[in-house]
């Protein structure tokens, strides 16, 4: 049968995911809800791309004119739309009668003024997209013109913009076709990718964390039926890919629901690694045993700050005891995991931050992340930010510049403890050994991250600290590699010799030369697998 209809759905990953972009499922959602709910399945190509964030503008224009599609779908996020809004302008301006949909986490909140803004983007679907992009799909192909009636959108008419109200949540998931089990998802990304493979089991957040939107403005948790998660489970797993990233928000907010799930995951794992995020304070021993049983790893932890007023300010519950014996229980399992904190938060500011990362370090963790607060469309803090003093970028990613408590200067030291931090502690060239050379001159964590920073500089080899790519050929680049590596290991040496003749304790150097010595080994012996 002819195609009468073709449609693309595309999205741009960023560019640490360039080399095999992470499977978007959210564009394979709409299409298997399109191909099983519209009479237009048998007459309509849907097509997906996913475009890599080096690419350039000019590129990525060509290829989505050659594919001829009548309309074009863009998932927007912060790390694309100022590209995703440059392509678009032009492809409006050159070929007019194209349809240009616009969706995702960065235009739902703000879609009229977005609109308003830009006149080339025809429609903004808000929130979740399956029944909304179906019914706006069949409303064109049936010939109609008038779309006002279908829920969830913003459009164009006549050069004004109107909002058409609210979509009422999915309630029941079951409802929207699994991508894998529909077989959409061609199983050869799944068996040869290698990224982790991600699903969901629910939808929505419990928690209005102040500058999140992950919540994406649901009204409610919603959960994907148990038989279909242990379906989907069993067929991506025994495809063997990398690993399995659960992309729920929370996933353990059902304590007994995650251990189900996390027994159907060891039931059919082989060979795959776990990525999930959860609440450490919701942890127990049997959810850690079971985490260690299915291959987790890497966990996501997120506290954002352990101050008390900072975290009111952002709405976020947290026991720090609970927190403190958990962590302990999973590096006694070995689990490896990542908590994440955020700078520039309302009431915290650079020595608070200091003290967030010390209290942390003292509870020795595989890594920790201080993320960059974004101000985000649809988070409190967009909405609050000038009663909170918080000046932030208006362009996206939407960093924010200053606060009242946390100066751009503040920022800036923070930029360099971040790297000084990934530098000694993460990288694992500094590690073991940090506990002691902290206790034993007396200075917190973060001041000796201060003090490598002081004395990096002034040797001037903060260069030698930043990852990249030093040749394209492999066999040169390992070789290559393989003499930076061991220069780092020796400016590591040489720094504690440095800072314990600083604080005149030079037997301090003696003392842990042992402990210095076995973290460059195991940094050089990672390096070389």
């Amino acid at each position: 049968m002819v195609m009468k209809n073709k449609v693309l759905l595309t999205t741009i990953v960023p560019r640490r995911q360039h080399e095999n972009p992470v499977l978007q499922l959210s564009l394979y959602y709409l299409k298997a809800y399109f191909l099983r709910y519209s009479r237009f399945h048998e007459t309509t190509e849907v097509e997906i791309v996913v475009f890599k964030g080096e690419e350039s503008c000019e590129k990525i224009f060509e290829a989505i004119i050659n594919t001829k599609s009548d309309v074009v779908g863009f998932s927007c996020y912060v790390w694309n739309i100022l590209t995703v809004l440059n392509i678009t302008k032009k492809l409006k301006r050159e070929f007019p009668d194209i349809k240009m949909v616009f969706g995702g986490p960065d235009v739902s909140p703000r879609a009229c003024s977005l609109m308003r803004k830009h006149d080339f983007i025809d429609v903004t679907v808000i929130g979740e997209g399956e029944e909304t992009f179906t019914a706006l799909l069949h409303a064109w192909f049936s010939g109609k013109t008038d779309i006002s009636g279908i829920k969830g959108i913003a459009y164009r008419e006549k050069g004004k913009v109107f909002f058409t109200g609210e979509r009422s949540q999915i309630q029941n998931l079951d409802e929207i076709p699994s991508p894998y089990l529909e077989r959409i998802i061609d199983e050869n990304m799944i068996a040869n990718s290698e990224h982790y493979i991600p699903t969901e089991t629910m939808r929505g957040c419990p928690y209005r964390c102040h500058f999140c939107y992950y919540h994406k403005g649901f009204s409610q948790v919603n959960f994907f039926p148990l038989e279909r998660v242990e379906r989907e489970l069993k067929y991506i797993l025994e495809k063997e890919p990398r690993g399995l990233y659960l992309m729920d928000p929370t996933f353990n907010i059902d304590q007994e629901r995650a251990k189900e799930i996390l027994r159907m995951v060891i039931k059919y794992n082989r060979i795959s690694n776990l990525h999930v995020e959860l609440k450490a304070e919701l942890l127990d021993e049997e959810m850690i045993d079971l985490l260690k049983e299915a291959k987790t790893d890497f966990i996501e932890i997120g506290i954002q700050s352990a101050n008390k007023k900072t975290l009111q300010l952002i709405n976020r519950h947290f026991d720090p005891d609970t927190f403190s014996q958990n962590v302990i229980l999973l590096n006694k399992k070995n689990i490896p995991f990542e908590i994440q904190l955020i700078d520039g938060l309302p009431a915290d500011n650079y020595e608070t931050l200091k003290e967030s990362i010390n209290w942390l370090l003292s509870l020795m963790p595989n890594k920790i992340s201080i993320m960059r607060l974004m101000i985000l469309p649809g988070a409190y803090l967009r909405a609050n930010a000038k009663r909170l003093g918080i000046r932030y970028n208006n362009n996206a990613p939407y960093h924010s510049t200053e606060s009242d408590t946390f100066s751009s200067g503040d920022l800036v030291k923070t930029d360099k403890l971040r790297r000084a931090l990934f530098s000694l502690y993460i990288s694992g060239l500094l590690k073991k050994s940090l506990y002691p050379l902290s206790e034993r001159l007396g200075i917190s964590y973060t001041h000796v991250f201060e003090e490598w920073n002081q004395w990096i500089e002034e040797k001037r080899m903060e260069a030698l600290f930043v990852p990249g790519k030093v040749a394209t050929d492999k066999r040169i680049r390992n070789a290559m590699e393989g003499v930076i590596n061991a220069k780092r290991v020796s400016v590591v040496s040489d720094f504690v010799k440095h800072l314990s003749l600083k604080y005149g304790k030079p037997d301090i150097a003696v003392e842990i030369a042992e402990l210095v010595r076995e973290d460059g080994e195991a940094y050089l012996q990672k390096r070389r697998v």
